[in-house]
């Protein structure tokens, strides 16, 4: 939960919004000219997303700017303002907190809880595809009648289910919040990929010098090793799963010097780039070779290596 702000908004309550019987209160924005919405409080979760224009974004004492495709998820407890200069469209669907702490029980026990966030609320940047995929299914939701619990159960699971997979957790539980938000952004943008570690200062907000030391204290790596890191994890994953060149899986990644990515590939993996897609091509029926790991049937977890040993099947 955030902090407590030093001093108090005031705070809307579900009640004034939901009617009995009814399970979430949603609204489409459209305003042509400038002006604000005062910074407020409330007792409910609630989900917007900016689908036209800019918002100046001011929470739990930060600034953020947010265009279209930026999602927000807001926690019982954030206080918010928006402020715009021209015209605008967002779509806000408020809900009550239990909603929220009973779906939280039930998919999220343990880690990966997508309406986390630390002392921000947590957001996410979508893509054209999966703004217009949200927006479809807000329409849906506001057709229903009655407003019932298992339309927005759907519309829920639905947007978290597209939050917990299509971006991947990052492999480190120590950077700090807008270090993760930054690294998150940076992995969406292909621009961005290919212009390193100066695009996610830009992101950040942060130097250079900064970017590093924060690296080098979470996860014990430059910011250049860290990037390289997530772009070769995003290159694995497309030789797994796509059949596209070496190259354009180099240049898609960031990586766009064929020569430099093969030796980081290697050296990461244990193969080269086609070597790797054979082998894990090779595996049939549950049973293959390990290919995430180096060569000699070594692998490595976590940082440990083990044994992986082979599993034969009898002839029939």
């Amino acid at each position: 939960m955030p902090a407590p702000p030093a001093s108090r908004a005031p705070c809307l309550r579900i009640a004034d919004f939901v009617p009995p019987g009814a399970h979430w209160h949603l609204v489409r924005q459209v305003r042509s000219a400038a002006g604000s919405v005062e910074r407020h409080g409330h007792d409910f979760p609630e989900a917007f997303w900016v689908e036209a224009g800019e918002l100046a974004h001011g929470v739990n004492r930060a600034s953020v700017r947010l265009g279209p495709g930026d999602l927000v998820l807001i926690r019982p407890g954030d206080e918010h303002a928006l402020t715009w200069r021209g015209r605008v469209v967002w779509v806000n669907l408020a809900f009550p907190a239990e909603v929220l702490d009973e779906l939280r029980g039930r998919y999220f026990p343990d880690t990966g809880w997508p309406w986390a966030g630390g002392g921000l609320p947590a957001t996410a940047r979508l893509d054209r595809e999966a703004l217009h995929r949200l927006s479809a299914r807000a329409e849906r939701l506001s057709g229903t009648v009655p407003r019932t619990r298992l339309a927005l159960d759907r519309f829920l699971i639905c947007l978290l289910d597209d939050l917990a997979t299509s971006s991947a957790p990052l492999p480190w539980d120590d950077l700090p919040p807008w270090m993760a938000e930054g690294l998150r952004r940076w992995r969406e943008s292909p621009d961005a990929r290919l212009e390193g570690v100066a695009a996610l200062s830009r992101l950040t907000g942060r130097s250079r010098e900064h970017l590093n030391r924060t690296a080098r204290a979470a996860v014990g790596l430059t910011t250049t090793g860290l990037l390289n890191h997530l772009r070769l994890e995003q290159a694995a994953a497309d030789l797994r799963m796509t059949g596209k060149a070496p190259a354009e899986i180099a240049y898609d990644c960031g990586l766009p010097n064929l020569g430099h990515f093969y030796k980081l590939f290697r050296r990461r993996f244990g193969h080269p780039p086609a070597r790797y897609r054979t082998r894990q091509r090779a595996i049939q029926g549950g049973l293959g070779e390990d290919t995430h790991a180096g060569d000699h049937g070594k692998h490595r977890a976590n940082g440990a290596p083990f044994a992986v040993r082979a599993v034969r099947r009898r002839a029939p």
